[in-house]
């Protein structure tokens, strides 16, 4: 039978609420997308990177393999903003995360924490070795003459090592002795890695 207005009523009705129910769903999507993720690399935030973390020592406590973290800091990442702004000193950055992905993998967990400080954990993998070639890998790929806005920019950086759960069997402990040896790293001249060891403690 011919539909009356009462009918196209009830439709464009349910078509409204069906339209209104996908917003939400879309709006809470990038909500959730937003608090886990970088807005500028697109990378996992701390927040992901902490519950990710999480996960993978329960994983440790329940017997399984455990793996190398790498606490990466850009050494001139401060200069670059000063002398040529934000603008290029956030092109370094994104580079710079493209840069690492690359050399890591998809196997990798890769988390940009906070302005030019990166973290990426290999899952897995604990023999020290392969973890020390990684970081060579990761300090080699990061310290060349970037070309960026028609500029010449030589960049360098850091690198912090913790094989979990051996030097750490909490998130935050891991997370502060990978900042010891990060720092370390720049203690020994910068753009190059070095392992925690617990005598960064008293240093």
């Amino acid at each position: 039978h011919p539909l009356v207005q009462e009918d196209i009523d009830v439709f464009q009705q349910y078509a409204d609420f069906v339209s209104v129910a996908l917003e939400r769903l879309d709006n809470y999507a990038e909500m959730k997308y937003l608090a886990y993720h970088d807005s500028l690399t697109g990378m996992a935030n701390r927040a992901s990177l902490n519950l990710w973390l999480e996960q993978e020592l329960g994983k440790t406590r329940q017997g399984q393999a455990g793996g190398g973290l790498f606490f990466i800091d850009l050494d001139e990442l401060k200069i670059v903003n000063d002398t040529f702004g934000h603008s290029l000193g956030d092109d370094m950055i994104l580079a710079a995360g493209n840069n690492i992905r690359r050399v890591v993998g998809a196997d990798a967990f890769c988390a940009r924490i906070g302005g030019d400080e990166f973290i990426v954990v290999l899952p897995g993998i604990t023999a020290r070795e392969m973890i020390a070639e990684q970081a060579r890998q990761l300090v080699q790929a990061l310290s060349s003459d970037y070309v960026i806005a028609g500029e010449k920019i030589p960049m360098s950086a850091s690198l912090g090592i913790v094989c979990y759960p051996a030097d750490g069997t909490t998130v935050d402990e891991i997370m502060k002795n990978a900042d010891r040896a990060m720092y370390a790293a720049k203690a020994c001249g910068r753009n190059c890695w070095r392992h925690y060891e617990p005598c960064l403690h008293t240093e």
